[in-house]
């Protein structure tokens, strides 16, 4: 079963929290700790919107916009501690930008204006 959406971050709680949030809602969600897993995924999936955190344990986020294209246009989200990271974030190829900490209504909010919120 293909999922809706995406979260690549090395932390189980972030993967967690934001796979509570968009489930409340009616999204399908997959998670990934790392690049290796994140591209297999992605590979073999047909996700709406990815969430990448940028610092993961084999490499940094940015690494997944190559595939992402390739795949054709899948969404994206950056999200990270690093506020300096938003306009480099958007240069490259994000959709959005999230600093951490967020909550979940900012969350909700940026995926209802994507054009995915299911409730």
């Amino acid at each position: 079963m293909n999922k809706d959406i995406l979260i690549v971050d090395d932390e189980t709680e972030i993967c967690l929290l934001l796979s509570s949030i968009l489930q409340k809602h009616g999204f399908s969600t997959g998670y990934a700790h790392d690049l290796k897993n994140a591209m297999l995924q992605i590979e073999d999936g047909q996700f709406k919107l990815v969430f990448i955190d940028l610092n993961l344990p084999d490499g940094i986020g940015y690494d997944l916009f190559p595939l992402l294209k390739q795949k054709g246009y899948i969404k994206t989200i950056v999200i990270s501690a690093y506020d300096n990271e938003k306009e480099n974030a958007l240069k490259l190829g994000a959709d959005h930008f999230i600093s951490k900490p967020f909550d979940s209504n900012s969350v909700l909010t940026i995926v209802k204006q994507m054009n995915l919120a299911r409730s």
